[in-house]
């Protein structure tokens, strides 16, 4: 199955599944962004401290971590779509428990429930979304992937600061609820994967030829490399130091417009989307044609910007500058980074690239909740900042290594013009 070529040559990005897929990382990213921000609100509402809130985030990305090995593995053997869809129920079911009891002891629990669920859908959507994309468009179809983000935070974040804000908290979880339920049944109309295996079979059939699942030379696999794809490992690495640092703002910049009584305390998360979506516009084609470097510097020194605005002229002004700073950064080094982690991975092992990848986020955004709950329950929000800027900074150098260390192992029969879709036979 042939992704069609455009008059210029270059092989179409936009289809069918490729659109489907996107949708379920846009509502399952809609209902992430809106819980990132209230969270730390809603904890405060129950009596719960800052600390607290951030153990919440460690909660969920250990649970979430375990299931992205499990997931990424399961979605290379047993296909995306059945791991989109049963990923999509448990996470409806421990947001719709979270609504109906309002207790901090079973919010742990359920918020642990949220994260297995989280996981499964969001490592076989973005491997879902590799098997479609065409190779040497990669960085820009996952940078149109990523744009699920920056639409979510236009209106998840601010809207779920007003419901909290109301002390509606049910609502928001029922909501959220809905929004998954929502991309259950998109991840059950993308049957590209069916539609493969079928044709797949019939070719075999017209020409007299068996199929095989791989090829006679292909690598074996064992122990903890089942799980973990090492052509993701330098990426994610990175990717971990990343989200240590921005985990300062994810978790508690609402719980920062709250405690400083901002007006438009959601507008901050507005300027973030649409700063985000304008550099992803163009983001993934820089990658693709200068390459990595070209990205992610420009894009972390963005990040150092933000979090140096925020630790030194407070006000609502400074704060809102700096949304719009993040976003910019978020839009140019992940959707880089996670490209860098797939775009050398054998074919048949995006489930194990993406599950390494996304594994580095959840724990990275987990500790780093924790780690800067204490550190803004001891020093105040300056030092909170002033810490993430450092630590951003950790990753410009830590980016030359990364790119340096990333070996490609695609096989040479993948032509250029393929889609990842092409090869590939769950």
């Amino acid at each position: 199955m042939k992704d069609p070529v455009s008059s210029v040559g270059a092989p179409r990005l936009w289809n069918r599944d490729f659109v489907l897929i996107c949708l379920v990382g846009l509502m399952t990213a809609v209902v992430m962004q809106l819980l990132s921000a209230t969270l730390s609100v809603y904890v405060n509402h129950l009596g719960g401290t800052a600390s607290f809130a951030g153990l919440l985030g460690t909660g969920f990305a250990v649970c979430a971590g375990v299931m992205r090995l499990v997931s990424g593995r399961f979605s290379d053997t047993h296909g995306r779509r059945l791991t989109m869809v049963a990923g999509a129920a448990i996470f409806a079911a421990g947001l719709l428990a979270s609504g109906l009891v309002p207790d901090l002891t079973a919010l742990f629990f359920f918020r642990c429930l949220q994260g297995i669920g989280f996981a499964m859908v969001s490592t076989a959507a973005a491997a879902a979304v590799a098997d479609v994309t065409p190779r040497s468009r990669i960085g820009e179809g996952l940078g149109f992937f990523g744009l699920g983000q920056s639409l979510a935070m236009a209106f998840g974040p601010a809207l779920g600061l007003a419901i909290v804000a109301g002390k509606n908290d049910r609502g928001m979880f029922y909501l959220c609820t809905l929004a998954v339920v929502v991309s259950l049944g998109l991840a059950m109309v993308s049957t590209y994967e069916r539609r493969r295996k079928a044709e797949s079979s019939a070719t075999a059939a017209r020409t007299g030829t068996v199929a095989v699942a791989s090829a006679p030379d292909a690598p074996v696999y064992k122990g903890v490399w089942k799980v973990v794809e090492k052509a993701a490992l330098p990426a994610s690495l990175l990717q971990f130091v990343v989200c240590l640092a921005i985990s300062s703002l994810i978790a508690f910049a609402g719980f920062y417009a709250v405690q400083s009584g901002f007006a438009e305390g959601g507008l901050f998360f507005t300027l973030e989307a649409a700063f985000m979506f304008v550099a992803r516009l163009f983001a993934g084609k820089v990658f693709d044609r200068r390459g990595p470097l070209a990205v992610l510097v420009p894009g972390f020194f963005v990040t150092v910007c933000s979090f140096l605005l925020l630790s030194m002229i407070p006000g609502e002004a400074a704060f809102l500058v700096s949304g719009a700073l993040f976003g910019i950064s978020l839009g140019m080094t992940g959707p880089s980074m996670n490209a860098l982690a797939v775009r050398h991975a054998p074919r048949d092992r995006f489930g194990a690239s993406s599950a390494l990848f996304f594994l580095s986020t959840d724990v990275g955004i987990g500790l780093g909740a924790v780690i800067w709950g204490f550190v803004l329950d001891a020093g105040g929000f300056p030092r909170m900042f002033l810490g993430a800027a450092g630590m951003t900074l950790v990753a410009v150098g830590l980016s030359f290594w990364t790119v340096r260390a990333s070996k490609p192992v695609v096989p040479a029969v993948l032509a250029p013009e393929s889609t990842l879709l092409d090869t590939f036979d769950p």
